[in-house]
Formats: structure tokens, sequence, C-alpha cells
């Protein structure tokens, strides 16, 4: 277990490229985010480029802890923090976006297109939740393999 774990830097540095190539084939997309009354359009790349630097201070964080000779983290808390980061990005990028029938055809067909308008932004959400409870989990593991004693 030992051997895999101190290849998690690199899983998060191949993750890199990844998403410089989805970012290259989605230059001019957009993303829509609805707050209540408030609808906010941003680029796709200000999310990637966003995603690109968690990746790499994560990569660097846990390149650093396990190359050095003083700080090791958890290995449970590594292993959850990476299994976060997979679930968050299946659901937000692979996970397809059910799409609207539209004009909606009476009552039935408005019920519908609530029910999967719904059913978006869950998926949306708890994806995000999973990446945000990994990052919180990355500073948590990488504090305590600071304090902890060998």
């Amino acid at each position: 277990m030992n051997r895999l774990t101190k290849k998690v830097p690199f899983f998060f540095w191949g993750l890199i490229p990844v998403f410089l190539f989805y970012l290259v084939a989605n230059i001019n997309e957009f993303s829509n985010i609805n707050i209540h009354d408030i609808y906010f359009v941003m680029p796709i790349y200000m999310w990637i480029s966003f995603l690109l630097l968690l990746f790499f201070i994560s990569g660097l964080g846990y390149y650093l802890s396990y190359y050095s000779e003083k700080f090791k983290p958890l290995f449970f808390l590594t292993f959850l923090n990476v299994i976060l980061i997979i679930s968050s990005l299946i659901l937000l990028f692979l996970v397809p976006e059910f799409k609207l029938t539209l004009p909606a055809k009476g009552a039935l067909g408005m019920m519908e297109n609530i029910r999967i308008g719904k059913l978006n932004d869950n998926i949306r959400f708890y994806g995000f939740l999973s990446f945000v409870i990994a990052q919180i989990i990355l500073v948590l593991n990488l504090t305590i393999s600071i304090f902890r004693k060998n």
C-alpha cells in the first residue's frame, strides 16, 4: 500500500493534461449557474483553470509530504480524498445532463421538465459537494501529517 500512496501526487498531476485537453475542446462553452433569482454565465475556462490550480497544489502537497522524511499523511484520508475527487469528477463531467423537452406539451411535460431540471441541479450539487469535502480532507490530511509523530 505504501507504493500505491506514493503515486497519489502523480494522479493529481496526471489530471492536468486531461483537463487541458477538455479546455481546448470546449473553449467556447459557458457554464450557467442559477442561484434563486440570480443567473450567472461564466466561461468554462475559468472553472477549468481553477481546477488545474487545485490539482497542482494538491499534487505538490502530497509530493512534498510523501517524499520528506518528517511528514507522512494517513493512508485512509489519502484514499478517501482520491475516491471523493474521482466521484466528483464523474458526477460533474461524465454523467450526461438530462435534456429538457422544449416546448413543454401540457402540464405533464412541464412537470417532467421541472423534475429533470431538479435532477440536473442535484447531480451538480452533489458533485461540487464531494469536491469541496475532498479538498477539506486534503487540508486535514496534510495538517495531521505535519503534527503527527512518526
